[in-house]
C-alpha cells in the first residue's frame, strides 16, 4: 500500500528512536487507518523485530514469538524449544538486545485476549528492567479502541504513566488523501472522497480507478469484494451488541440525527442510548455536532449526531438496504438510487472540506480559530468562522451543483444573518462562497467592489 503523509507521526517516531532512553510508544486508531503501514515505514533501514498478534491461544502466540526471535537473533533452537511463558520471552529479549532495536507488537489486544494480565507483565518488566535499557524501543499498537485505552492509557490501566509517547492515528484530510489520486481533477476526487473519506486502505483500493461508477460496482456492490462485508466485520469485531449499533447507524444514515429521532427510529431506551453513542464516537464512526456559536459547548442545549466515517455512511445508504439485490447480482436499482441520492452526499462532503479549502488561502482571506456549522430552528448556515483576536466573523456557503451561484445566494445569507443578529458582536464580517460551477457575472462584479466577499470555484480562490 502507498505510504502517504504522516509526516508529524514519523517525525515523532524518529525522535524517539534517536534519543538515548528507552521508549514505550502506544499507537492506536480505528481499523484500516494505516497503523501497520506507519510502523513498517518507521522500521525501514532500522534494526527491528515485529510481532503480529493473532486470535489464537497464548501457546500459539508464544510459538510465533519464538519463531520470530529464532530468525532475528539467529537462535534456531527456539523453534523446537519455544518460550513457555512471557517471562521466558522478556528475559530472552533483555539478554539478546545488544543494540538499538524497535520491538513492535501489532494488534496488541489479541495478545492480551490470549493471556489475561499480560499488560501487568509488561508493566513489571518495564519498571524493573526495560526502561533502563536505552536500546529498547517498544511499540504497542492496536485497533480495539476500548481495549487499548483500558490496557495502556486510562488511569486504571496497568501501563498507565509508563508510555513515553502516544499516537492516535486518524484518517487523512482531503488534500492528503488526494495524493492517492494524483491525476484526478478536484470534482472527480471529491466524489471518490465522499465514499472513502481519509481512510488509506479504502483510498488505496479505489485508487486504481478513474471512473467512480466502475469503482463502486467492482469494489463495493460486488458480493465477492472485501468492502462489501467490511462494515459487518468492523462492527462484529469491535462491538458486543452489534445489532443495536446497526440500528443507530442506520438512523443516522437517513438523517434521523437528534436524540429523540434516534430513540424513535431504533426503539432503544433513553437511559442506554448515550452509552451506544459514546462507543460509536470513540470508534471514530460518528460525531456529535453543536452549533459553532454555542456559548457552552461542553454543555450544549442543542446537539445532533452524524456519521463521521464516509464509507460507513455510504455503506448504510447503498449497501445494507440492498443486500438481496447485490447477492443476486442485480444492481440496476442501486445504480438508479445512486444517481438520485449520491449528489446530496457529495454536497455534504463539499461543505465538510470547506474549512480545509479556505485554510489554503488564509493569507488572503484570514485565519479562523473556529469553523463549524450553524443552525437555529429552521435556519442553517453551512459554516461560520470566527477570529476573536481580530474580532472577525465569516459566513460560509458551499454549493455543489451545476448552477452558477449568484447574488441571490449572498442576499439569502445576509438575510439569515440579519434575522438572527449573528454579527452583532463582531467589528468585521466576511462572506465566503464556494461553488462547483462558478459565479454569475453580477456577483463577480459586486465582489470586485467589496473587500469582504471571497469567491472560491471548486477549490480555487478566484476573487
Amino acid at each position: 500500500m502507498k505510504f502517504i503523509n504522516r509526516t508529524q507521526e514519523t517525525s515523532f517516531l524518529k525522535s524517539e528512536f534517536s534519543n538515548n532512553n528507552a521508549s514505550l510508544i502506544i499507537i492506536y486508531g480505528k481499523r484500516r487507518v494505516g497503523k501497520t503501514e506507519l510502523i513498517k515505514h518507521f522500521c525501514k533501514n532500522k534494526n527491528y523485530i515485529y510481532f503480529l498478534g493473532r486470535q489464537v491461544g497464548n501457546k500459539d502466540n508464544l510459538q510465533q514469538l519464538s519463531e520470530t526471535c529464532a530468525t532475528k537473533f539467529k537462535q534456531p533452537l527456539l523453534e523446537n524449544q519455544p518460550f513457555k511463558s512471557w517471562d521466558d520471552f522478556f528475559n530472552f529479549l533483555i539478554r539478546n538486545t545488544k543494540k538499538k532495536t524497535i520491538i513492535a507488537f501489532d494488534e496488541y489486544p489479541y495478545f492480551v485476549s490470549s493471556q489475561p494480565g499480560l499488560s501487568s507483565i509488561f508493566q513489571q518488566y518495564w519498571d524493573e528492567k526495560l526502561k533502563r535499557n536505552k536500546n529498547i524501543k517498544l511499540i504497542l499498537c492496536g485497533s480495539s479502541f476500548g481495549m487499548m485505552i483500558n490496557e495502556t492509557l486510562s488511569e486504571k490501566a496497568p501501563l498507565f504513566g509508563r508510555r513515553t509517547g502516544q499516537i492516535h492515528l486518524k484518517p487523512l484530510n482531503f488534500y492528503q488523501s488526494k495524493k492517492f489520486f494524483p491525476k484526478l481533477k478536484f470534482p472527480n476526487f471529491l466524489s471518490f472522497f465522499s465514499i472513502t473519506g481519509g481512510n488509506p486502505e479504502y483510498l488505496n483500493k479505489l485508487s486504481k480507478y478513474t471512473q467512480l461508477q466502475k469503482a463502486i460496482e467492482k469494489e463495493i456492490l460486488n458480493k465477492n469484494s472485501p468492502l462489501y462485508e467490511e462494515i459487518d466485520f468492523l462492527l462484529k469485531e469491535e462491538l458486543r451488541e452489534p445489532k443495536n449499533y446497526y440500528s443507530i447507524l442506520k438512523s443516522l444514515a437517513f438523517k434521523r440525527n437528534k436524540i429523540s429521532d434516534i430513540i424513535e427510529q431504533t426503539g432503544l431506551k433513553k437511559t442506554i442510548i448515550h452509552k451506544y453513542l459514546f462507543v460509536l464516537e470513540n470508534l471514530g464512526l460518528i460525531e456529535k455536532e453543536i452549533p459553532i456559536t454555542e456559548k457552552q459547548p461542553q454543555k450544549p442545549r442543542k446537539g445532533i449526531y452524524r456519521i463521521k466515517d464516509q464509507f460507513v455512511n455510504f455503506w448504510f445508504n447503498f449497501v445494507l438496504p440492498y443486500r438481496q439485490e447485490i447477492e443476486l447480482g442485480n444492481i440496476n436499482l442501486i445504480k438508479s438510487k445512486l444517481k438520485i441520492y449520491f449528489p446530496a452526499i457529495t454536497q455534504e462532503n463539499y461543505q465538510r472540506i470547506a474549512p480545509e479549502i479556505i485554510n489554503q488561502y488564509s493569507k488572503k482571506i484570514g485565519n479562523f480559530e473556529k469553523i463549524g456549522r450553524f443552525w437555529h430552528n429552521e435556519t442553517e448556515i453551512d459554516n461560520i468562522g470566527t477570529n476573536s483576536l481580530k474580532n472577525e466573523i465569516a459566513f460560509i456557503e458551499s454549493k455543489w451543483s451545476n448552477k452558477k451561484v449568484g447574488i441571490n445566494t449572498l442576499k439569502q445569507l445576509r438575510e439569515k444573518i440579519k434575522n438572527l443578529d449573528l454579527n452583532k458582536n463582531y467589528k468585521k464580517e466576511k462572506y465566503i462562497l464556494l461553488s462547483k460551477s462558478g459565479f454569475t457575472q453580477k456577483l463577480l462584479d459586486l465582489t470586485k467592489q467589496k473587500n469582504n466577499i471571497f469567491l472560491i470555484k471548486q477549490d480555487k480562490l478566484i476573487i
